[in-house]
């Protein structure tokens, strides 16, 4: 006996009473919840592909639910309904914001259900992770600082004989320098601005008439004299001029996090009735690359350039990355090269990206 109907949608069957039955063949499913290979702290689109596996058109239900215990992501939309022909797939985009509460460096799951309403059939399911990045605060300080106790002006007729210098080598917590510049730095794309805690301070001069500098027992270049003990100084002016940093943030590659940080100094001394500045113009880069889907640590490069004296440190998280002393310079250079303009040019830190320390 033939029970074939032609109709692929059904089973062809003859009962115990010999008679066909056309029972509907129940439609099947396969799915692919694809987990984020995006970095970003407040949404992710995640790819959820239904395939109809059956041999006929067929309407499925679906909704996405996170997994028990987890509460740091949003899907938007849950629900939803759509009809597939025979063989085919159809994507549907989860968008999933996540929770500002989600701790970070935390791998978070959703779940994906497909099911077949009439007549009611088990689901198929599948899992997507989401990496919640960490995006760390960076901090940034950069000083500049005379190394000896003090220096000697020579014969300018426009300044004191001597000036009190900062007596200190490279030092990330020394509060001694002539210029002062720190800030507060994250790639976090939401958050705006990047830098903040913007601070810059000019130091204050003390000047000297030779007769209350020495040279200690024990002392040689380049620091061969210091101020008397007890001597108080004949001038004491803050010193003026303009200090600054600002950042831009590069959104060209939507998988790399990056913000330019640029420092401009031009501090000068007190207590001089002509004296040139302290001169830098530094460019600092740094970055966060995401690849699938997990944020690699900061990196960073910088160029620019500043004046021949005094010594300058650049600090990122109290690491010293760049640090200058006239005296180890080559060749080195003095008090003079104030009359210049970036006369050191920054260029080793350029091409190279390294990790923050």
């Amino acid at each position: 006996m033939n029970c074939d109907d032609g109709n692929r949608c059904t089973a062809d069957n003859c009962t115990n009473g010999g008679q066909c039955a056309h029972d509907p063949i129940p439609p099947t499913c396969s799915v692919d919840f694809e987990s984020s290979t995006m970095c970003s702290t407040v949404f992710v689109t995640l790819p959820l592909k239904i395939t109809n596996t059956g041999p006929c058109e067929a309407t499925y239900d679906w909704f996405v639910l996170q997994d028990a215990g987890v509460a740091t992501l949003h899907p938007i939309p849950q629900f939803g309904t759509t009809t597939i022909a025979a063989g085919a797939t159809v994507q549907v985009d989860i968008v999933a914001a996540i929770d500002p509460a989600a701790p970070p460096n935390s791998d978070q799951t959703l779940t994906a259900y497909v099911y077949v309403a009439n007549p009611p059939q088990p689901a198929c399911t599948d899992t997507a992770h989401v990496w919640v990045p960490k995006f760390p605060e960076i901090n940034l300080r950069y000083k500049t600082f005379i190394k000896c106790p003090v220096i000697s002006t020579g014969t300018n007729p426009a300044m004191h004989d001597y000036f009190a210098g900062d007596g200190r080598t490279f030092d990330y917590e020394s509060l001694k320098f002539r210029t002062y510049q720190s800030g507060l730095l994250t790639l976090d794309p939401s958050s705006l601005p990047g830098l903040t805690l913007v601070n810059t301070i000019i130091g204050t001069s003390h000047a000297y008439d030779s007769s209350k500098i020495w040279s200690p027992p024990g002392s040689s270049p380049p620091c061969p004299e210091d101020v008397i003990p007890g001597q108080l100084p004949d001038c004491t002016e803050m010193g003026s001029g303009t200090l600054t940093i600002t950042s831009m943030r590069i959104t060209s590659d939507p998988d790399i996090f990056e913000i330019h940080v640029f420092i401009s100094t031009k501090g000068g001394v007190g207590c001089a009735i002509a004296a040139p500045y302290i001169d830098a113009d530094i460019e600092i880069e740094l970055r966060q690359r995401c690849v699938l889907g997990i944020l690699l640590p900061p990196e960073y490069r910088f160029s620019g350039g500043h004046d021949g004296y005094p010594c300058h440190e650049i600090y990122l998280n109290e690491s010293l990355i760049y640090g200058y002393d006239p005296d180890t310079a080559v060749p080195p250079t003095n008090v003079n090269s104030l009359w210049g303009w970036n006369d050191v040019t920054i260029a080793t830190g350029y091409l190279i990206w390294s990790f923050i320390p």
